[in-house]
This record gives structure tokens, sequence and C-alpha cells, in this order.
């Protein structure tokens, strides 16, 4: 610290310190001079009294502001003074101590216990030499009033004491122009300040249809209309064709500039009307008939609502699972839809006498709540990690995504002790990989239903030695069992691998043409050994043997690039094939159709749980068709996934897909026949391998898959049932 600084520190203090100790000599000094005065001792009075105004005098010479409190002292001292040199006839050192008092404050009266009447007529006196009195009237009233400066109150103001002499009073009232004067203040005369207020501003009224209309003066608010209009107002309101009821008490919008504004009026469930207005006058102006608002509604009809879901409309909730809002005020809507298996969150504008339409996209939840360290990373590597996991979730697409820091999420941790300590364990347990304890898992699953998710996500440090490795587990609401993968922090091409893992939505229908087709040396292309009866590629003319050689123009070279082609098309496109039949050659447009696609019992590409939401969510949207027995079919097979057969099996069975080409009612069999073999139900295995033998069209994968037949007829012969 620089010397001049230390130097003004110790100034300060001792300013301070000192202001305090002057406090406290003042009341000394006042309780002592008073005590004397009460004695009778009044040359005593008169010394203590004059420390007193000699000390504050000197401040006031120097220019320093009194406080509230030394202002007190100042005047009590001065009067005692005065008292006690009026008591030892000595006049004029009493007049002189009353003089400087209401020099000091004009408007200063004595103390009722201490002024005899002979005393009060010599202060008295004293006054009328130098003070005069002020009348202050102003039309309106209201004014702020400044006397030299200093704002002494509003008008109406009577016989305010001024010390006589010239002073300047000036008079300000909102929507008025300013005015001020200098007077002359006599001795024990009174001087009136009379003056009319010119406006400089106008006050617009209008009136509403309806009442209640929020009303804008260029751009800023300026009240709402209230009340009804009057019987004055009858003849107007029949002429624009409206009751009395229908129409607004006058709204006053006071300080109204002069020039050009623009009026808006707006209420909910009515088109806003706007206008220009030049005021050219400083009056009141009065618009001859009301603004009269348009109503304006629409509708709005949600797509892709589960029938029970829950739906809030601007924070409101409506009946589970509506559609569809006739009559709703426009404007924007802020739109919410809850569901088991997924969510939505987004807007709609309501146009007026418009239908609008909102496809609802609901999408799974993921709840992140955060990394666990294990306590093996020190603060600053942990703050890093943390921070990158958090872009990790926060780059999910496919997914609504809730963050740890969520307030929510943080309560609910909070109330629930779950935290991501809580799922350390399962690094080296049989969780990784088993079912999670089932008092862990219940916890989870209460989590996720309080915060409306489907999937809750943690990260537990796994090691440092080859990278930043965390080990992600999701759990969902359907099984207790945990997908997981490993992330290395450390790798970005691994960080980008995990992110389009769980952004991966699994495609469980694509486009299907109903070949089964070989790659051989004996020829370009790719040849067609089989075509299923009533497959799109079978109405279309192709047949077994054609050499399928080119694709939209395009040469073929082996199966690839026909499995290539239908992955760019969508259900219901074109497909051009060119083929040849021996020495032949022909072309056929094929209109694809559409094949279900199954869950791989066993893969690393994707979340299980994620898969699961997306089905039952599916499943819901999808009551009592095909799409929806897909749904519930895959939904099954995640469940195997995990190994939870029992579950598998009461999806399955719910299941009737007929017996159409492709994956039909034996692939169903087969995998109710896998899910009690898993379970060591041999016999009743059995029985449903038997069954998938009636469905000699029955694919694996897809329509395009693989036969079931041929794995049925294998498991019979491994369980020893005869074919």
């Amino acid at each position: 610290m620089g010397l001049s600084v230390l130097l003004a520190v110790m100034l300060l203090s001792q300013t301070v310190a000192g202001t305090t100790q002057d406090v406290l000599d003042l009341q000394q000094v006042f309780a002592l001079g008073k005590q004397k005065y009460d004695q009778l001792d009044f040359q005593a009075c008169i010394d203590e009294m004059t420390k007193i105004v000699s000390q504050l005098q000197g401040k006031i010479e120097s220019s320093l502001e009194l406080t509230g409190e030394e202002q007190s002292y100042y005047y009590q001292a001065l009067e005692y003074r005065a008292l006690a040199h009026y008591n030892m006839a000595e006049e004029d050192a009493a007049k002189a101590d009353f003089r400087s008092l209401v020099e000091f404050s004009p408007g200063y009266d004595l103390s009722d216990e201490l002024a005899s009447p002979m005393i009060r007529q010599f202060f008295d006196g004293v006054k009328k030499q130098i003070i005069g009195y002020l009348n202050i009237v102003t039309t309106p009233s209201g004014a702020t009033i400044i006397v030299d400066g200093a704002e002494i109150g509003v008008s109406n103001i009577e016989a305010y004491p001024l010390l006589t002499g010239t002073h300047r009073v000036e008079a300000s009232l909102r929507g008025y122009l300013p005015s001020s004067q200098e007077l002359e203040i006599n001795p024990d005369g009174t001087t009136d300040f009379s003056v009319s207020l010119e406006r400089s501003n106008a006050t617009l009224f209008i009136r509403t249809s309806p009442p209640g209309a929020e009303v804008f003066l260029d751009g800023v608010a300026v009240g709402t209309s209230t009340g009804t209009a009057g019987a004055d107002y009858a003849e107007t309101a029949v002429k624009v064709g409206l009751s009395l009821e229908q129409i607004s008490a006058d709204m006053a919008i006071p300080y109204v500039e002069l020039g050009a504004h623009q009026i808006i009026v707006s209420k909910e469930c009515y088109t806003s009307h706007r206008f220009r207005i030049s005021v050219e006058e400083a009056v009141d102006l009065y618009l001859q008939e009301p603004i009269v608002l348009e109503p304006s509604m629409g509708d709005l009809e949600l797509k892709g609502i589960p029938a029970e879901a829950q739906i809030f409309l601007r924070g409101e909730e409506m009946d589970r699972g509506r559609a569809d809002y006739d009559g709703l005020c426009s404007g924007e809507y802020d739109i919410e839809v809850y569901h088991q298996y997924g969510s939505y969150e987004g807007s709609a504008t309501i146009f007026n006498d418009r239908n609008t339409e909102l496809k609802v996209a609901l999408r799974p939840t993921l709840v992140y709540i955060g990394p666990e360290f294990r306590g093996q990373l020190d603060e600053e590597l942990q703050y890093s990690a943390g921070q990158r996991l958090r872009d990790l979730f926060g780059g999910l697409t496919s997914m609504r995504y809730i963050p740890p820091e969520n307030d929510s999420v943080r309560q609910l941790l909070a109330e629930s002790q779950l935290s991501p300590s809580d799922f350390a364990s399962l690094v080296t347990s049989a969780g990784a990989t088993g079912p999670v304890p089932a008092e862990l898992y219940a916890t989870v699953k209460a989590a996720l239903r309080r915060l409306r998710a489907n999937l809750l996500a943690v990260a537990v440090f796994q090691e440092r030695k080859l990278g930043l490795r965390f080990r992600v587990f999701l759990f969902g609401t359907e099984g207790a069992f945990a997908d997981s993968f490993v992330v290395d922090l450390d790798d970005r091409s691994r960080i980008e691998r995990a992110l389009q893992r769980l952004n991966y939505s699994f495609p469980f229908e694509r486009s299907w043409l109903g070949i089964t087709a070989v790659d051989t040396r004996m020829h370009e292309g790719t040849a067609v050994i089989a075509v299923q009866p009533g497959s799109p590629a079978a109405e279309a003319g192709v047949t077994a043997g054609a050499i399928i050689y080119a694709i939209e123009g395009n040469p073929v070279a082996g199966y690839r690039e026909v499995t290539t082609a239908l992955g760019g098309k969508q259900p219901g496109d074109s497909l051009v094939i060119e083929f040849a039949m021996g020495r032949e050659r022909d072309s056929k447009s094929v209109v694809l159709g559409k094949s279900p696609v199954l869950l791989p019992l066993y893969s690393q590409s994707f979340n299980y749980n994620a898969a699961l939401a997306e089905m039952k969510l599916s499943a819901s949207l999808n009551t009592g068709n095909e799409t929806g027995r897909i749904a519930n079919f895959n939904a099954g097979m995640a469940l195997a996934h995990f190994g939870a057969w029992e579950d598998s099996i009461s999806y399955l069975r719910q299941i009737d897909l007929g017996d159409k080409p492709g994956i039909n009612q034996g692939t169903v069999e087969f995998y109710l026949g896998f899910c009690f073999e898993n379970l060591g139900y041999q016999a009743e295995a059995v029985n449903h391998y038997r069954r998938a033998l009636e469905y000699e069209t029955a694919t694996f994968d897809s329509n395009d898959g693989p036969l079931v037949a041929p794995r049925v007829q294998q498991k019979v012969q491994q369980l020893g049932g005869a074919q």
C-alpha cells in the first residue's frame, strides 16, 4: 500500500471516529447546559450552549452539511442561549440568537414548555423583522413547488415562511409547462404566487368492445379498459350495433405528447386493433366510437397422440389422449405431451378461422444424473471429464435430454438419496451384463416415473491407464437390466461413436423386394434363386433363375448393390430392375413393399433399453395394426436380449402375424420356442418349434431374411422331438 493511500485511510478513520465523538460531546454538553438552565444558572447555561453553537457554526462556515441530529442540537442550543440571555435582561444578545435561529430555519417555533407569553412576543417581534410569508396556488393543484432550488412540497401551500428578500419560485406538474417567477418577500408581509399552468400534453379517452382490453401507446402498456358504458352513450351504442354492456367506460390515457402516435388495443381471443392518431393540441380528446375487436379463434389437431398421453396446453392439463381442440384463442401455445414411453415439448400458433395440424413426434426421454469418479481423479481432471460427458449427452437428437443440473433432477436425487456412486459397483460386478440389484432398480424406476423419463444414464470411471475411460450405464423402465458401453474421453473418434450409439434409432420397417439371390462366378450380376409368393418382385413378374445385372441403370456386380439400392428407397417407391432370363433381357418396375425388421438378439451397435422404449411407444401409437404388432414383437426381442425370457413370452403371446410370406406367425412361434428352451421347458419349446414348421415362408430378420424352417428342424432334432 502506498504512503499516500495509507495516510488517506488513517485520516478517514480519524474523521469517522471524530464524528462519533462530536455527537457524544454534544449530548453531554447539551445535557449539562439544560441542567444549568433548569437550576437558573443562566450564565453557566450560556457558556455550555456557546460550545455547541461555536462548534456547529464552524462546520457550517466550512460548508459542511449538518446531520439531522446536529441540526436539532444547533436549534436547541440557540434557543436555550437566547432564553438565558433574555432572563439575564440581555435583550440584544437574545435578539441576535433568535435572529440566527430564524435565519437558519425560517419556520422554527419556540418550545411550548420554555416560552412564556412575553418571550414568545419578543421572539415574534424578531421574526417580523426578517420573515415574510408566501401563499402558493396553482391551477391545477398538485404541482411540485421549488423555492431557490429546494423542493418544499406540492401546491397549494399557505403562509410558507421565507427570509425577506428575492426568491425564485417554480411550479412543475407532469403534462404541463413549468412556470417560475422571482418574488420579493417583505418583512411580516404575505406574497401571493398564483399561476394557471399551461398544458403541454393531451389526454386521450377511448372505449373498447369488449371491456378488458389492454391498450398500448407507442408500444408501452398504458392500462386496461374497464367498466361499462353509461346511459349517456346509448345513442352511439345503437349506432354501432352494440349494447352498453358490450362497451367499456371511458379509459383515460394521460400525458399524450403532441405529434403522431400508434395505438394498439388487444385482448386474448380477439384480433388486435392498430391505428394511428395525430395529436395537435394539448386538450382532452374523445374518440367518437368504441374500438371494436373481432373474435379470433381457431382449431388445433394433434397428430400421433396415444390414447393415454398426458397433454398440457400453456401449462394447463387437458383430457388424456385428446387430439382435437376447437375454438382455441388465436396465439402461440406451448405444448407438452407426456407418455409412459416418450414425451414431446414444442409449440404451435393458432390462427383465426384456421385449423392447425401439429405432428407430435414423441421421443424417449433420457435423464443423465452425472459421473462417478470413485475417488481416483484429481479435481481438475474431474471437472474436465464431467464437462466432456455433459457435452456427450448434450449431443442427443433421438431422445429428449434432461441434464444433471436440472432443478427437478437435483431435488429428486436429494430426496431419493440416489447418486452416481450407487452404480460404481456395477463396473466390477455382474451388473454390467446381468440383472441390476432389485433395490437399486426399484429406485431407478421410481426416479424415472417422477421425472417423466424413460431412460437413466450414469457414467462410472473405469481406468486411466489406456485413456480416460468411463463405462456408461443406460437403465430403462421395462426390465432390471442395463445397457453399458465404454467411452474413452481422450479419443474423439470413440466419443463420436458413443454419441452415434446413443442417437441410433432402430429401423423396424424397411422397403421390401421379395427375392433371395446369390453371387456366383458363372456370370456378372446376382442370381435370383427364389421369389417369395405374393411379394412385390413376384407381382412384377420377376422369377427364379433371373440374373439381375442393373438397378436404376446402375450395374450390379453382386447382391450388395441390390441391398444398397433398397436402403435408399422407402416402401411405395418404384425400383427399375434389369435382368436376363437365359439369352433374353428384360426390365421391370417394381413397387416396393414394406418389410418389418426384427431386432437382432445380440448386437453391440445400439442400446436395447432405448430400443425397448421406442418399440413400446410405437405399439401404443399403432394399436391393432401390423406396425403395432411388429413393435410388440421387437419389444419381446429386446427383453429376450436381456434374458428376461418370461417377460419376452408375455409380449410374443399377444401377437398374431398370420401366414403372409416373410416375417409371419412362424417367426413368432420360433422365438416362443427359443424362450421356453432357455427357461428349460423342452416340451413347450418343441411344441412351438413344430408350429413354426407350419409356416413354410416364415423368415428371420426381415421379409428378405433366411427361412425359419431349416433352423427349426435343427432345434427339434437337438431337443429330441419328432419332425
